[in-house]
């Protein structure tokens, strides 16, 4: 409205005021913002690596790489709000990504059609996780490192090394109660996932090996004290 008096223009103000705020509150307006968003968190994660002042937008497998890394990132938590995002939110993101690129004349690095696709392998192994139920994660990596780390400075007989030696068999097995504790006493039970898969509960005596430094011990009631280790 600069092309008119200012008097003209102060008739104005109160509508356009109205005008802007209606707008702010659009479904599609915060829709842009949102991907807009999106697409400067896809530009600072290219400001922070690519240090070589090479241009975040491009074409061929080096782009489609740094996309998939950017997925990576995306699902540790490195985004608008560093939170842990669900697969729909993280395919969002992508598809602003693809937006910005092919804004500047490029092709779509993330091409959601080709299941071979890096990015998108990443986004389905994220949909396939989500789908088993009660899925958490308790322990960071980080976590994970301190009491591994810990536990190899502790004697054996004490709880850092008998912890780190648990969380190991967590990592490894990934067990959850869900899945291994038994709700009778005298019947094998079984946990189900989506995909109809069964798994049976129980953990027996056989299933647990427990060894000292002389190796293996037939009887655990007789491991105490003498730096013990387990294994499953």
């Amino acid at each position: 409205m600069l092309n008119l008096s200012a008097q003209s223009r102060a008739n104005f103000i109160d509508l356009a005021s109205g005008v802007d705020a209606e707008l702010a509150k659009s479904k599609p307006t915060q829709e842009l913002e949102t991907e807009r968003s999106r697409q400067v968190n896809y530009l600072n994660f290219c400001k922070t690596n690519l240090t070589g002042g090479e241009d975040p937008c491009g074409e061929g497998i080096t782009w489609k790489h740094i996309l998939a890394c950017y997925t990576k990132n995306l699902i540790f938590g490195s985004n608008i709000k560093n939170l842990d995002l669900r697969a729909d939110t993280v395919e969002l993101y992508l598809r602003a990504v693809n937006k910005l690129f092919t804004q500047r004349g490029f092709v779509e690095p993330v091409n959601f059609k080709d299941p071979r696709d890096k990015s998108v392998q990443l986004v389905t192994n994220l949909q396939k996780w989500e789908k088993i139920p009660c899925r958490r994660e308790p322990l960071t990596p980080e976590m994970i490192e301190i009491i591994i780390t810990n536990g190899k400075k502790a004697p054996p007989d004490l709880f850092e090394a008998a912890m780190a030696d648990w969380t190991r068999i967590g990592i490894y097995n990934g067990q959850r109660l869900a899945e291994f504790g038994q709700r009778k006493q005298c019947e094998v039970d079984y946990h189900e996932t989506p995909s109809g898969k069964k798994i049976m509960k129980a953990l027996t005596a056989e299933s647990i090996k427990v060894y000292s430094k002389k190796g293996l011990i037939p009887d655990p009631t007789k491991a105490k004290g003498q730096g013990v280790k387990f294994s499953m």
